[in-house]
């Protein structure tokens, strides 16, 4: 037989409801709610769904209206930390959020040959994604030698002459 004072004492009002529930016990068998810490929590589980839910779909559509509304740009420049014979060495600086890249490159400089062309070396270098990116050019002189000696004797003619040179600047004309 049991005893009736043992049972009252082995029972605890629920928190909630005010129902007798075996001492010890977690959740009430009556109202279903909990009788630990978690109890001060306000969240059914419908609500964790729906919350959790909620920022799974927020994740999703932040970076679609990010693309929405932002437009890729390249921010690229060129400095010119080497010169080797007949090898140009450039670091090209990309400070955007885009793949930029290089149409068309010259060196306009007192030490080389207006008949002077410039070649990146690898064509696939001429694409600048973002960061920092090390170019190599060659240097190519238009004029051979022999070529070079015969226009300077043209020119040398013209100045014996009294007479312009052509313009060595494409467009112009003296």
């Amino acid at each position: 037989m049991t005893d009736p004072d043992t049972t009252q004492k082995s029972q605890v009002l629920c928190k909630h409801c005010c129902h007798p529930i075996p001492h010890g016990a977690r959740i009430c068998s009556i109202c279903s709610s909990y009788q630990n810490c978690f109890s001060f929590i306000p969240f059914s589980s419908t609500i964790l769904a729906l919350l959790t839910a909620l920022i799974s779909v927020i994740g999703i559509v932040i970076p679609s209206l990010y693309g929405i509304f932002h437009t890729p740009q390249s921010e690229a420049s060129l400095t010119m930390p080497s010169i080797d014979g007949t090898t140009l060495r450039v670091t090209a600086v990309n400070t955007g959020d885009a793949p930029a890249s290089l149409i068309r490159a010259w060196v306009s400089s007192d030490l080389l040959a207006g008949a002077t062309k410039v070649k990146l070396r690898n064509d696939d270098d001429a694409l600048l994604v973002p960061g920092h990116k090390l170019l190599v050019f060659d240097i190519i002189p238009l004029l051979d030698e022999q070529g070079s000696y015969q226009h300077s004797l043209e020119m040398m003619s013209y100045i014996t002459q009294n007479k312009p040179g052509p313009s060595t600047c494409s467009g112009s004309q003296t």
